[in-house]
């Protein structure tokens, strides 16, 4: 019961543009410390490595894997995360998830 409550919640974000966005601007707000309206690499280090102590993860991402991740997400090349760009980011997670919830029937 409880991982369908959780695709129903995913789908819901997805299905819902406002949703989404509101989520996707709070989420760039926390992490763009520096408010200059980009996330630079430090910025995401800072925020994943927070997180997953904040989680309690076990060891934190590597300077490599955050480096790997931060060059993926940057579409555009220009060695600053955008809006969208996270957006795009946060969407594949949460499509990642759902297909996840979806496979442990």
């Amino acid at each position: 019961m409880e991982r369908k409550k959780a695709v129903e919640a995913i789908d819901k974000v997805l299905k819902n543009k406002k949703i989404m966005q509101t989520m996707v601007d709070q989420l760039f707000a926390i992490i763009d410390t520096d408010k200059s309206g980009g996330l630079d690499p430090k910025e995401l280090e800072e925020f994943l490595v927070a997180s997953a102590i904040q989680m309690e993860m076990g060891d934190p991402p590597s300077k490599a894997s955050i480096k790997a991740l931060f060059n993926k997400l940057d579409i555009n090349g220009d060695k600053v995360l955008s809006k969208e760009e996270l957006g795009t980011f946060v969407k594949e997670m949460l499509e990642e998830q759902k297909k996840m919830y979806l496979k442990c029937r």
